[in-house]
């Protein structure tokens, strides 16, 4: 297993030229390993242990068709039950002695759970794949000569004089290009809000809040510990989506031919590792859509005003006038602040500032990059 994760992580392998930023990465890199191995994980799981036992006493030989049966068909509880106290009312949470009725809870998840993850990973990646397909490679072909080092100085010197020939030439020129990668942003920030709800649907209209109730439980339940409260009833909301102990129902035909309905308990080993793994992916897909919403906006504040993208830009050649910066910036679109944003990431901060220097010399000199 450790050998298909180490592929998984060189699946996802950073390349040397950046072609994007830190939080877009994010979605491609990070994220689509940790679902791939949760994938890889739940998969070894189900086929090599036991991901559910039920206990049944009457025939020994219907114990392992009863495991079969309860994970090929469903599991459930009696929400009801959920307030009963254990050890007392019932003997684990969600079960009683109620017959089965339709507002019962019914577990059908966990058996697709690894192919869920692995749907996820594929999602997570496609805004990557288009934005790989759309560059081209263009921006390893722009720097290509820099990151040499059998290159001499004075060799990366004319390449750098090449590539801002080719800013200059191509001034005005890059908006498609800018564009294609904001859709790609938007692409990634719609796919992890929309993963939230395919999962509030997977789990039956119960993941969207789940975050917070574990949270609020944790903090409910240390407050009651502290003050040595004793009406503390309320549920754990990780045993009400992950129940470790679940009922299920087999019928077959007896002696006679009659109907035989044989009523076992289960315990859903399985469920205690999607617990752990989906409080993280709750948790983490909260704090990519912030990151990526925030990365949107800053994006759309950039398209639409200019002196942003010259603040942005003079991080990148603080020694260099602002108010030089400025005037370039004014002269272009955001596709070219684009184009040099990503240059910056790529090229030594020296040779930079130069091209912006030779970039904005050149600009000057050329009247018709003053006409809008």
């Amino acid at each position: 297993m450790f050998h298909v994760i180490k592929g998984i992580t060189e699946l996802t392998k950073l390349h040397s030229v950046r072609t994007d930023y830190d939080t877009f990465r994010l979605h491609y890199t990070f994220t689509v390993v940790i679902l791939l191995t949760f994938s890889v994980v739940v998969t070894s799981t189900q086929i090599v242990g036991q991901p559910i036992t039920c206990d049944y006493n009457r025939e020994e030989r219907l114990k392992k068709l009863m495991n079969t049966y309860c994970w090929i068909h469903s599991t459930f509880l009696n929400p009801e039950a959920f307030n009963k106290s254990v050890g007392d009312e019932v003997p684990h949470p969600g079960i009683d002695s109620s017959p089965v009725a339709p507002h019962f809870r019914f577990y059908t998840y966990y058996q697709w759970v690894y192919f869920m993850f692995f749907l996820q990973a594929i999602l997570f990646y496609i805004p990557r794949w288009l934005w790989k397909t759309w560059e081209g490679r263009k921006m390893e072909t722009l720097t290509s000569a820099f990151d040499n080092i059998l290159v001499s100085e004075k060799d990366k010197r004319k390449k750098m004089e090449c590539l801002a020939k080719y800013i200059v030439k191509t001034w005005k020129l890059h908006n498609w290009y800018a564009t294609k990668y904001m859709l790609c942003e938007f692409l990634a920030l719609a796919n992890v809000v929309g993963q939230l709800f395919i999962l509030h649907r997977f789990f039956d209209g119960e993941f969207l809040r789940f975050g917070a109730d574990v949270v609020r439980y944790a903090i409910s339940f240390q407050y009651s510990t502290a003050s040595n409260a004793t009406g503390h009833n309320r549920m754990d909301p990780k045993i009400m989506l992950f129940p470790h102990v679940t009922k299920c129902i087999f019928r077959k035909y007896g002696k006679g031919s009659n109907i035989e309905t044989h009523d076992a308990l289960c315990v859903m080993t399985i469920n205690i590792i999607n617990e752990k793994f989906y409080i993280f992916l709750w948790f983490w897909f909260v704090v990519l859509a912030v990151l990526s919403a925030m990365a949107f906006i800053s994006n759309v504040l950039l398209i639409s005003v200019p002196l942003l993208r010259s603040y942005a830009l003079h991080i990148r050649t603080q020694s260099i006038d602002q108010r030089k910066i400025y005037a370039l910036i004014r002269r272009g679109s955001f596709g070219d602040f684009f184009l040099l944003d990503l240059l910056s990431l790529n090229v030594d901060r020296y040779l930079f500032k130069e091209l912006i220097m030779e970039v904005y010399q050149q600009t000057s000199s050329t009247e018709i990059m003053f006409k809008l």
